[in-house]
């Protein structure tokens, strides 16, 4: 079990939000969030030694997972999502 002070604080890389410079993590591996499409797990998959077991999303941990990018590794190049009302910029 790992807890954090009230007063911790761990601002993510400026190099990738320049324009959130204000921008916290606590427990994630850099970024707040992680999005992965279905299309690239798929295309990892496809890659394996027939002998290897499939991977599964949750290996990777994301936190948004989509359906119906138009390729593989299309989430690499994508500068901003919109889920609901929300807009969020993609950074890395």
């Amino acid at each position: 079990l790992l807890g954090v002070t009230p007063d911790f604080n761990r601002p993510t890389d400026p190099r990738f939000t320049p324009r959130s410079s204000l921008a916290q993590t606590a427990f994630s591996d850099g970024f707040p969030l992680l999005l992965i499409s279905n299309e690239s797990l798929a295309d990892l998959n496809a890659r394996l030694p027939p002998s290897s077991p499939p991977l599964l999303m949750d290996r990777f941990r994301p936190n948004i997972v989509l359906a119906g990018a138009p390729r593989p590794f299309a989430e690499d190049t994508w500068r901003r999502i919109t889920i609901g009302d929300q807009v969020m910029e993609v950074v890395k």
